[in-house]
């Protein structure tokens, strides 16, 4: 009987044939059996490789939790393969028949375009959007943006077609195309067709959402591997492969099951990589059952979903006989924890001097000439510092400018301020009831003005409230254009303020310099390039910054200002260039995020280097000393920056603390950082995992020391968990 034959019979109900395709079945295409020991791997492979790209995080921990993750996504394509399999068994046979034909060179061509089809827009869209941000007309950017779906298309096609080709022949070369056509159908379209449509709905509609859509690309792969380990699966006889699949779903299983499980398999492996980051998340949406962001699930975060009220970031009321905190008991009162310094400090130069707040963006410490970098990035800045104030160990209370600044003008610490909920992950809501410094200032004649990104003015609702005036210094529309050069911009709105204000009344005015965030530019003359890589470009930004920030200060000097104005100069966060596995900013609690340059420079007060550590919450009690302005400080949280230069407070033993929430990136991640003496405690709350280190010894943060039991770890735990108690819950929202 001729072979076309026997398969067509067999695969219309043939005796000889099992629903496994064993038992004289020449089937191509695995059978259920077979899809259950090629999904698992496959999808495990995906996920190791997507965990070691994205830093191996965890160890061996971390990379048997993202296999055991791996199982959830491996049974969906069993469930939805199962069908499909059905389905192509049953037309194999006469399609093989049909193709029997077909040059087989032509068939693995149309193939392999295919397939190469879900891969090729990444890369090629990437390079569209690198051109576009390269285009400094907007009009001629728009155009271009306008255009780069149609050609990204275009180029996509072409070269999926010419990568299929040459495939093909290096197949054929090879000898290794003589799979069946069979096989070839159940590859394209069983598993890696329907995918091919999802890459183009997302890169064209919107061309930048790069991260997004990588999240594509290990998915794609597991399903490439899908068909081919169900080839190799399908080629053992029936006993070898219903044993081999039993033994991998149920070790996946159990590896699923103690992930679930947590802690000891949960680790930032699950919220670092992309997609199983985003399985993560779900699966914690999903048993969230009371809606308070926590669950039982990975970490043990909820022990009571009955109640939003009770889980292991919420306060516990001291005394009340209720374990709101998940720790196993209720919280006893703590005396000593004192934050902030209420006395006023006699300041015998207090007047009602002009106030200058320099913001710097996304400017860390260390990248300042003056605070020790080796480059020379800040003259301007560097001279200052010869007649200011100089903290070197200034702190941020959040590596974002969307709670740090808020914070930073209420003198509160962020968890101790009242926000209202967000519609959007990068959107933050200050309340009304919020006091900030500018308030204080305009009830004591002051005219206060802010002259700020426009993101600012569009994501920090209710910020501009708190001034008579605050503008933006371009539209938000025009990001992009501006982004790339928003100094120059700053710089010449502040001297037209200046021409232009009332001169019958103190000014407070919240100066805004940009440039330093990311995207970063290579500027050239007259500033400095110091080389390609993104390092290099952004201590070229913070050089350009700190040129007009020198326009500013000419100008003041210029027309006699800076002898009535107190400037204040502070970066609201730092940035990140993989120190500790991350770039840009707001994804981690690291030094290099929260350690900011500090300076103020007050007319007629003496030059001080000051070695202690402060917040940049000290603000508010500072403006309040310098101008002289008598003010109820019992809810400030602040100590003023005079004082701790005069020594007349406990520096030394003062807690400072900061605070993370991944909101864009890692939605569920949360972290409170505790920095004391020579000691900072950092206390991930969302995996429940604890960091010490020595920052004088490590100043770099690589090693932690939480293994060595040491007693002050136990002492800032404490600590922590008392200045979390007694903070506002609204703060659990973002």
């Amino acid at each position: 009987m001729p072979a076309d034959t026997a398969a067509s019979k067999g695969s219309n109900g043939n005796s000889d044939c099992d629903d496994d395709g064993a038992g004289g079945c020449d089937h191509h295409i695995p059978g259920m059996a077979a899809l259950a020991a090629a999904a698992v791997p496959a999808w495990a492979v995906a996920a190791l490789f997507e965990w070691g790209v994205y830093g191996m995080c965890g160890g061996l921990g971390g990379a048997l939790a993202v296999v055991g993750l791996a199982f959830v996504p491996a049974l969906v394509t069993v469930l939805l393969g199962l069908p499909v399999l059905w389905v192509l068994r049953r037309v194999e046979a006469e399609f093989r028949g049909r193709v029997a034909e077909l040059d087989r060179e032509a068939y693995w061509n149309l193939f392999l375009t295919l397939f190469f089809l879900a891969f090729t827009p990444f890369p090629v869209f990437r390079v569209l959007v690198r051109l576009s941000s390269t285009i400094s007309d907007d009009t001629l950017q728009v155009m271009f943006t306008s255009a780069a779906s149609v050609l990204g298309v275009g180029a996509a096609l072409a070269a999926a077609v010419v990568i299929g080709r040459l495939t093909a022949a290096l197949l054929m070369r090879l000898g290794l195309a003589d799979f069946g056509p069979g096989f070839a159908l159940f590859w394209v379209f069983a598993f890696p067709g329907p995918w091919l449509l999802v890459p183009f709905a997302v890169v064209v509609r919107e061309p930048e959402l790069l991260h997004p859509a990588a999240r594509l690309l290990f998915p794609l792969l597991a399903l490439f591997l899908v068909p081919l380990l169900g080839l190799a699966a399908q080629r053992l006889s029936r006993l070898p492969r219903l044993v081999t699949s039993a033994l991998v779903v149920s070790s996946t299983g159990v590896l699923f099951v103690l992930t679930l499980l947590g802690p000891t398999y949960s680790s930032p492996a699950l919220t670092a990589p992309p997609f199983t980051s985003l399985l993560y998340s779900q699966l914690k949406k999903g048993a969230d059952l009371d809606g308070d962001g926590q669950t039982w699930l990975f970490d043990q975060g909820d022990c009571d979903e009955s109640d939003p009220q009770v889980n292991r970031m919420a306060s516990d009321r001291p005394g009340n006989g209720l374990d709101e905190d998940c720790d196993g008991s209720d919280t006893e009162a703590v005396e000593g924890l004192r934050l902030g310094d209420q006395r006023p400090f006699l300041f015998a130069e207090a007047r009602k001097f002009n106030i200058l707040v320099v913001l710097l963006d996304a400017v860390r410490a260390d990248h300042v000439h003056s605070y020790g970098y080796k480059r020379n990035t800040t003259p301007i800045l560097d001279r200052l510092a010869e007649e200011s104030l100089v903290f070197t160990q200034a702190i941020s209370q959040y590596p974002s400018t969307g709670i740090s600044v808020p914070s930073m003008l209420s003198g509160r610490y962020p968890e101790y301020m009242v926000w209202g909920k967000p519609k959007r992950n990068n959107q933050y809501v200050l309340l009304p009831s919020n006091e900030l410094v500018t308030d204080v200032l305009s009830r004591n004649g002051y005219s206060t003005h802010a002259l700020v990104a426009a993101w600012i003015d569009t994501h920090i609702l209710g910020f501009k409230d708190h001034f008579d005036r605050s503008e933006p210094l371009y539209p938000h529309s025009e990001w992009k254009k501006w982004v790339r050069d928003s100094s120059r911009l700053a710089a010449t709105r502040a001297i037209e303020f200046f021409e232009h204000r009332r001169t019958d009344r103190p000014f407070f005015l919240l100066l805004h310099f940009e440039d330093a965030h990311e995207p970063y530019v290579d500027h050239g003359p007259p500033g400095k390039s110091f080389g390609k890589k993104d390092v290099d470009r952004y201590d070229s930004d913070v050089n350009w910054t700190d040129l007009w920030l020198g326009f500013v200060i000419g100008y003041m000097e210029m027309k006699g200002l800076l002898d009535d104005t107190v400037v204040i100069v502070l970066a609201d966060h730092g940035e990140e260039f993989g120190d500790h596995g991350k770039k840009f900013h707001g994804h981690q609690i690291y030094q290099e995020s929260i350690h900011v340059p500090l300076l103020v420079r007050i007319p007629g007060v003496e030059p001080v280097r000051v070695d202690f550590r402060v917040g940049l919450l000290d603000l508010f009690p500072t403006i309040l000393d310098i101008t002289g302005i008598e003010h109820d400080r019992t809810r400030l949280q602040g100590v003023s920056l005079l004082r701790t230069a005069a020594g007349a407070t406990e520096a030394e033993d003062r807690p400072v603390f900061s605070m993370l929430a991944d909101r864009e990136r890692e939605p569920t991640q949360r972290a409170k950082a505790l920095l004391r003496g020579n000691w900072k405690y950092i206390r991930d709350l969302t995996r429940n995992r604890e960091e010490l280190y020595d920052l004088t010894l490590d100043p770099k943060e690589k090693s932690n020391l939480t293994q060595q039991n040491l007693p002050i770890l136990g002492e800032l735990s404490s600590l922590l968990r008392s200045f979390l108690d007694a903070s506002h819950p609204s703060w659990q929202m973002y």
